[in-house]
């Protein structure tokens, strides 16, 4: 059995929130901040040149672990990937992509729903729903209102988040926020 899951992690449980207004003392941005250049397209454009080629796909270990590329690139899984006890709703995705000159980019999901990315930029920390605090590698600050990012003219496209599929052999995780265009991290079967 083949399953999708497709989240945007701003708009994830925006529904559950009732909180409103931004009383973090952290400057507000909305729609046109994701649209343009921002700390999350520079923190992971950063790792694009140590990522497996898209093209390519991965030979994932018996135990889940990880997974191998014939360039030696590896996806360290740091809870290990077991599609029959892969739960969605309760999975923590935590990884790390190592390259010949070591860590390209890792990724870790929190249990609140909050999830942070690094690369050799730094790390970019996103939390919340309903209002989405950001922290930037340089240390810089951000508060968005989750509500009103679900009408931004550019769609959910612009907006941070993950895409990934299984089967009982392979799986695949894929970076949003970059328009339409998807960036596909991890391409592993056995």
């Amino acid at each position: 059995m083949k399953k999708y899951i497709l989240v945007a992690c701003l708009a994830g449980s925006v529904s559950l929130m009732v909180a409103c207004g931004n009383d973090s003392g952290k400057e507000e941005i909305g729609c046109d901040w994701f649209a343009g250049d921002n700390c999350w397209k520079s923190t992971v454009n950063q790792a694009k040149d140590c990522l497996p080629d898209e093209n390519t796909s991965g030979t994932l270990s018996d135990d889940g672990t990880e997974c191998t590329y014939e360039d030696g690139t590896k996806v360290i899984f740091n809870n290990p990937y077991d599609s029959t006890a892969l739960d969605k709703d309760t999975y923590l995705w935590d990884f790390e992509i190592r390259g010949p000159s070591g860590t390209c980019l890792s990724y870790k999901e929190q249990s609140d729903g909050g999830f942070e990315v690094s690369s050799s930029a730094g790390t970019y920390k996103e939390s919340g729903s309903a209002m989405v605090d950001i922290s930037c590698p340089n240390g810089s600050e951000y508060s968005a209102n989750g509500f009103k990012l679900l009408s931004c003219e550019q769609g959910l496209s612009i907006l941070p988040g993950k895409a990934y599929s299984w089967t009982e052999n392979s799986i695949y995780f894929s970076l949003l926020g970059f328009g339409e265009n998807a960036l596909l991290i991890i391409g592993c079967s056995r």
